[in-house]
């Protein structure tokens, strides 16, 4: 009798965590992450073709399904933040997250065009390459590079219809720390491996072994690139 009252009570507990409203705004996080994850695919779609403003989608997701732990992890890095606001915030800090993710995209492709690999935070303190870029900028876009911004479509459509959704959301503060923690510590388990216990052999340890921007940029999504990047960057400064 005390197993099932507190298997009720348990259920009781979980159930305003689990109505209708709160699936609807989990479809909406579950659909960026997964448009992010995707956009990833697209950039190796445009980067390991033979022709960088031509976009091959096959090549580049199956690339990426090999890494593909590692683009969700760095995504769910930064969308966790959307946890942490109120009501209609929750929307438009997803919408500006994405925008700024798939911004990141489009000048890491472009800027790949024009000088086959991606760029680094090395590169705004370097005035005189950004100078350079100015007249170029036209010439290293491509009309496909579109499908980077498709899924800002589906997600304002769908917003419409389910915008009440969003009414009375509320901050949540265990779910950001959740998603935070179990993301930062699956990408962490092999540098620490690596770097504090010494095992090299420990499984993808080639993949944080020797950093290169092009490898890099593969193995962890644009979004994981740029992270490692800045860590490597205050490592070597």
């Amino acid at each position: 009798m005390n197993t099932k009252k507190s298997s009720t009570n348990f259920i009781s507990k979980m159930k305003p965590h689990f109505d209708k409203n709160s699936i609807v705004r989990l479809a909406f996080y579950v659909f960026v992450l997964i448009a992010i994850v995707i956009k990833g695919s697209i950039f190796l779609g445009f980067a390991l073709n033979t022709d960088a403003y031509n976009l091959d989608f096959s090549l580049g997701f199956k690339e990426a399904s090999y890494f593909r732990n590692y683009y969700i992890s760095f995504a769910a890095i930064f969308l966790s933040i959307c946890l942490l606001f109120k009501n209609r915030g929750k929307f438009i800090a997803l919408i500006i997250i994405d925008l700024i993710i798939t911004i990141l995209c489009l000048l890491d492709i472009m800027y790949f065009r024009g000088f086959q690999t991606v760029p680094s935070v090395l590169l705004f303190s370097q005035t005189a390459n950004l100078d350079n870029l100015g007249g170029s900028i036209l010439s290293m876009i491509s009309s496909q590079d579109f499908w980077f911004f498709a899924d800002f479509i589906i997600l304002i459509i769908a917003y419409i219809f389910f915008k009440k959704s969003f009414k009375k959301a509320k901050c949540n503060f265990i779910g950001f720390l959740i998603t935070l923690i179990l993301s930062i510590s699956y990408i962490a388990y092999v540098p620490f491996n690596l770097y504090v216990l010494k095992n090299e052999d420990v499984k993808n340890g080639y993949l944080f072994s020797n950093y290169d921007p092009t490898n890099t940029v593969t193995y962890f999504s644009p979004v994981g690139y740029h992270v490692m990047d800045v860590i490597n960057t205050i490592k070597n400064s």
